[in-house]
C-alpha cells in the first residue's frame, strides 16, 4: 500500500479542508511543534482504511467544524491499481463509507457494498489485512512502537500469524470442523434410522399372524353382510306399497287443505263488506252536521285570505327595511372592530413601556457578563500557549531524565564489575591493579554517580514543579470551549436584547403618533351613533307606512288556526258525496260471498268422508310394516366393521413390504456409516494439522529465523554490534514434573552483559530493539506473496534516544530505504529536520491546523 493523496477535513485538529501530496516524496519527514497535529495525519490514514484512531465515534469532529462533520478521503496504490477510500461522519449520525477502483480512463469505479460493514470487509479482504496487522508491522503509531514486543508472549505468535496471514489454515480448520461435525451427525441419524429398521424387522412373525386373522374376519363379515342385503330388499317391496297408500291420504289432504283456505278467504271478505256497509249508513245519519261543519270551514278561509292579503304587503315593506338594518349593523360593527384593535394597541403600549425598562436592564446586565468572560478567554488562551511551551519542556527534561538514569546505572555497573575483580590487572585499561589505584578509580566513579544523582534529582524536582504548572495551566484550558460557549450563548442573547429594545421603542413612537388619537374620536362617535344617517332617514320612513297599514300578526295566526281547525269538514264532505254511490255496489258483492262460501262447504263434506277411510287403512298397513331401519343399521354396522378390517389388512401389508425393504437396505446402511467413520476420522486429523499447533506453528518456526536475521542485521548499526535479538518459541513449564514444553514467543536480548529478556529493558535501547524488529516484521511481510505494505511510518522514538541514537536510527532508516516505496518519519526536534530529502510542516492556526510539503 502506497500513499498517493490524503484530504481531510473537519477531523481532530484539522478543521478546513487540506491535502497532502504524497506522490512526489519517497523518504520525508513530518514536523512541526507538539500539538500541531502531525500524528492525526497517520490518525486519518487509519480511520479512513479501518474506523479506527485515538478518538472514537463523535470524538474525531473537530469541534469548531462549519457542519459539524468530519471528512477523509484517502487514495493510495496496491498491487499495480489505484484506490480512493472515503469515510465520513456528521456530529449524531452514522457513519458512511465509500470505496473506489480509478479505472484506466480516469473514471472511478464503485466497490461499496450495501452496508458500511460490508464495505470494511471489502477493504480488508483488498489489503489482506486488519487494523491490528497493519499497525503492527509498518505502522509505528504514536505509543505503539513497543506493541508486539509488548504483547504476552503467546499473543506475539498470534500476531505473527495474521501478519505472515496464516488466519487462512484457521479457515480451512473451521471449514474441515463444520465437515466433520456433518459427518458425526450424519453417523447419528444413520444409526438411529438402523434401530428403527431393526425394531421394525423384530415384529415380522407378529404381523404375519395378524395378517392371516384380519383376512379370515373379513371372509365372514361379508357372507353375514350378503345375507342382510337379501333381507333389506323384501323389505324395500314391502315399503313401496305403503308409500303408495301415504300419497293417497297426503293427496286428499291437500284438496281439502286447498277447499278450505278459499272458504276462510271468502268469510273474511264478507266479514270485511259488511263492516264497510256498517260505516256508509253511520255517515249517511250524519249528514246534516256534515254540511253545517263544511259552510263554517268555508267561511274561516274567506277570513285567512283577507289577512294573508295584508300580511304579503308587511313583508314587502319588511324586506325594504332588512338591507337598511343590515348596513347599520355593519357599519356599527366595523367601528366596534376598530375600536377593540385600538384597545389592544393601547394595551399593548402600555405593556411596552413596562418591558422596555425591563429590557435595559437585562441588556446592561448581558454586557457586563460578556465582557467577563471574554477576559476570561483571554486568560484561557495564554495558558494554551504556556502549556504547549510546557510539554515541549517536560519533553526534553524526561529523555535528559532517562539518559541520566541510564549513565548512572552504567557507572553502578562498572563499580559492582570492579569491586568483584581479583585479578591483578584492571578489567577496563589493562593497568596493573593496585589496591590504590582501585580506590582511585572507584572513587572517581562514585563521584560521577553522585553528580549524576544530583542531576538526576534536579530535573526530577523541576519536572514534578513544571507538571504541577502543566497542570495548572491544562485546567485553566479545560475551561476554554465552556467559556466560549457561554461567550457565543451571551452575545446572542445580547443582539436577542438589543431587537428587542428597538422593536419596543417602534411600538411606542407608532402609538403615541396615530393610535390614542383615533381611539378618543372613535368611542364619541359610538356613543351618539353618528354613523349609517342615510340608511337610518329611510328606515324611519318605511316604519311610518308599517304603522299605517294595521297589519296585526296575532290575529293571522288566529285565522289560520281556525281555518285548520275546520279543514277536516272538507274531507267528511267529500266521503258523505261519495258514500251514496259506493252503498248499492256493497249490496250486490255481499250476495256474490255468501252463494260462494255455500257452494264450498257442499264440495267439502265427501272429501272429509275419503280421507278418513284412507287414513284409516294407511295406519293398519304401517302397524304390520317390517322394521327397515334396524336391518339397514345392522347392514351399516356390519360394511363399517369389514372397511375397519380391510384398512387394517393394507395397514399390515404395507409394514410387511416395509420390513422386506428394511432387510434389503440394512446392509447398505452399515456399509454407508462405516465409510462415513472413517472420514471423520481424516477430518479429526486435519483439524489437528490445520490448527495453531499444526501448520501455522510449522510455518511461524520456518519464518523467525528470517525475521531474526534481519531484525539482528538492523539492530547491529542501530547499536554498532552491541545488542543482539533471539526468538525462543518453545520454554518449559513451571511445574518441574512435566517433561514437555509450551508454545510461547520470547523474545532474548545479549548484549555485552549476557542475556536479558526484553521486559527488562527500557528507554532507548528498548526503541532500538523495537525499531529493529518493527521494520523486520516490515520487511518480512513485504517479501512474502499476498498483501504487501511497501510504506514505512514512524511516530516516535527520536526523543528517548541521545545523539548518537539518533544518528543511528537514521542510518538504519536509509538502509531499509529502498525496501520501501515510502517512508514517513514524525519528529519536533528541529535539527533532524535538515536530514531528511522532504518534509510534510505541520503548523497550528486560529483555523486550525495547516500542512504545506517542502521539497529539498
Amino acid at each position: 500500500m502506497i500513499p498517493r493523496t490524503l484530504t481531510l477535513s473537519g477531523f481532530l485538529s484539522y478543521r478546513e479542508p487540506v491535502t497532502v501530496d504524497f506522490t512526489p516524496i519517497t523518504l520525508a519527514c513530518i514536523s512541526g511543534p507538539n500539538g500541531a497535529g502531525k500524528s492525526t495525519l497517520l490518525d486519518a490514514i487509519t480511520w479512513a482504511l479501518f474506523g479506527q484512531a485515538r478518538q472514537r465515534g463523535d470524538g474525531v469532529i473537530n469541534t469548531a467544524a462549519e457542519k459539524a462533520t468530519a471528512s477523509v478521503s484517502f487514495e493510495f496504490s496496491y498491487e499495480e491499481n489505484i484506490y480512493r477510500v472515503q469515510r465520513t461522519r456528521a456530529r449524531g449520525k452514522s457513519t458512511t463509507l465509500e470505496f473506489q477502483l480509478r479505472l484506466p480512463d480516469g473514471a472511478w469505479k464503485p466497490l461499496t457494498a450495501g452496508s458500511v460493514r460490508e464495505t470494511q470487509t471489502r477493504i480488508e479482504e483488498t489489503l489482506r489485512m486488519d487494523y491490528d496487522t497493519f499497525i503492527h508491522a509498518s505502522f509505528f503509531l504514536q505509543g505503539e512502537a513497543d506493541k508486539f514486543s509488548r504483547e504476552r508472549p503467546g499473543k506475539r505468535k498470534e500476531v505473527l500469524g495474521r501478519i505472515l496471514g496464516l488466519g487462512v489454515w484457521e479457515t480451512y480448520r473451521e471449514a474441515t470442523a463444520e465437515r466433520r461435525r456433518a459427518a458425526e451427525a450424519e453417523i447419528d441419524r444413520l444409526d438411529g434410522r438402523m434401530a428403527e429398521m431393526r425394531a421394525e424387522i423384530a415384529h415380522e412373525a407378529a404381523i404375519a399372524a395378524q395378517l392371516r386373522e384380519v383376512e379370515a374376519d373379513i371372509a365372514r363379515l361379508s357372507e353375514a353382510a350378503e345375507t342382510q342385503e337379501a333381507l333389506l330388499r323384501e323389505y324395500a317391496r314391502a315399503q313401496a306399497a305403503l308409500e303408495q297408500q301415504r300419497l293417497l291420504v297426503g293427496e286428499l289432504e291437500a284438496q281439502i287443505g286447498r277447499l278450505e283456505a278459499s272458504l276462510t278467504d271468502l268469510t273474511a271478505r264478507l266479514a270485511e263488506r259488511e263492516t264497510e256497509h256498517e260505516k256508509l249508513q253511520a255517515l249517511l245519519a250524519r249528514e246534516d252536521a256534515i254540511r253545517a261543519a263544511y259552510q263554517a270551514w268555508q267561511r274561516a278561509r274567506e277570513e285567512l285570505s283577507r289577512w294573508e292579503t295584508q300580511a304579503e304587503k308587511f313583508r314587502a315593506l319588511d324586506e325594504e327595511r332588512q338591507p337598511l338594518l343590515r348596513a347599520i349593523q355593519a357599519e356599527e360593527a366595523r367601528h366596534r372592530e376598530t375600536l377593540a384593535h385600538l384597545e389592544q394597541q393601547a394595551r399593548q403600549a402600555a405593556e411596552a413601556r413596562q418591558n422596555l425598562t425591563a429590557v435595559e436592564k437585562d441588556l446592561a446586565e448581558a454586557e457586563a457578563a460578556l465582557s467577563e468572560i471574554e477576559k476570561a478567554i483571554e486568560a484561557a488562551k495564554v495558558a494554551e500557549t504556556r502549556r504547549d511551551e510546557l510539554t515541549q519542556r517536560l519533553s526534553e527534561l524526561a529523555a535528559r531524565r532517562d539518559r541520566l538514569k541510564q549513565e548512572g546505572n552504567d557507572f553502578k555497573a562498572r563499580i559492582a564489575r570492579l569491586e568483584s575483580v581479583t585479578t591483578p590487572s584492571c578489567p577496563l585499561c589493562g593497568q596493573p591493579l593496585t589496591e590504590a589505584h582501585k580506590a582511585d578509580i572507584l572513587a572517581q566513579w562514585q563521584a560521577q554517580v553522585d553528580a549524576l544523582r544530583a542531576d538526576y534529582q534536579a530535573v526530577n524536582d523541576e519536572i514534578k514543579a513544571l507538571r504541577a504548572e502543566h497542570a495548572a495551566a491544562q485546567s485553566e484550558l479545560a475551561r476554554l470551549p465552556g467559556l466560549q460557549k457561554q461567550a457565543r450563548a451571551l452575545a446572542e442573547h445580547r443582539g436577542s436584547l438589543l431587537n428587542r429594545r428597538q422593536a419596543l421603542q417602534e411600538t411606542l413612537e407608532q402609538w403615541e403618533k396615530e393610535g390614542q388619537t383615533r381611539l378618543e374620536t372613535l368611542r364619541r362617535t359610538l356613543e351618539r351613533g353618528d354613523f349609517a344617517r342615510e340608511a337610518r332617514t329611510r328606515l324611519k320612513a318605511l316604519d311610518d307606512r308599517l304603522r299605517e297599514l294595521g297589519y296585526d300578526p296575532a290575529a293571522h295566526a288566529e285565522a289560520r288556526r281556525a281555518e285548520e281547525a275546520a279543514r277536516a269538514a272538507e274531507a267528511e264532505w267529500q266521503a258523505l258525496e261519495s258514500a251514496r254511490a259506493v252503498l248499492q255496489h256493497l249490496d250486490r258483492e255481499t250476495a256474490d260471498l255468501r252463494a260462494q262460501i255455500q257452494t264450498l262447504e257442499a264440495q267439502l263434506k265427501p272429501l272429509r268422508a275419503r280421507h278418513t277411510e284412507a287414513y284409516r287403512q294407511l295406519q293398519a298397513a304401517e302397524s304390520q310394516s317390517p322394521d327397515t331401519a334396524t336391518a339397514e343399521r345392522k347392514l351399516a354396522d356390519l360394511r363399517e366393521r369389514i372397511a375397519e378390517l380391510q384398512k387394517a389388512r393394507g395397514g399390515l401389508q404395507q409394514q410387511a413390504h416395509l420390513i422386506a425393504k428394511y432387510k434389503h437396505n440394512l446392509e447398505e446402511l452399515n456399509a454407508r456409516r462405516e465409510a462415513i467413520a472413517r472420514d471423520v476420522g481424516r477430518f479429526k486429523t486435519l483439524e489437528t494439522a490445520f490448527g495453531r499447533n499444526g501448520i501455522p506453528s510449522l510455518l511461524i518456526e520456518q519464518a523467525l529465523p528470517l525475521l531474526e536475521e534481519e531484525a539482528n542485521r538492523i539492530l547491529e548499526r542501530l547499536t554498532d554490534g552491541q545488542m543482539h535479538v533471539h526468538f525462543r518459541t518453545q520454554a518449559p513449564y513451571k511445574d518441574a514434573k512435566r517433561k514437555d514444553m509450551k508454545e510461547t514467543l520470547d523474545i532474548i536480548i545479549s548484549d555485552a552483559y549476557g542475556q536479558r529478556d526484553y521486559e527488562s529493558y527500557s528507554g532507548g535501547e528498548a526503541f532500538r530493539v523495537d525499531f529493529a524488529i518493527r521494520v523486520a516484521l516490515a520487511r518480512l511481510l513485504a517479501h512474502r506473496a499476498g498483501a504487501r505494505l511497501q510504506t514505512l511510518v514512524i511516530d516516535e522514538g527520536f526523543g528517548s534516544q541521545d545523539a548518537e541514537g539518533r544518528q543511528r536510527l537514521l542510518e538504519a532508516i536509509r538502509a531499509v530505504q529502498d525496501d520501501f516505496a515510502k517512508i514517513l518519519v514524525i519528529t519536533h526536534i528541529e535539527e533532524l529536520k535538515e536530514a531528511f530529502p522532504a518534509r510534510i510542516e505541520v503548523r497550528k492556526t486560529p483555523r486550525g491546523s495547516q500542512v504545506e510539503v517542502v521539497l529539498v
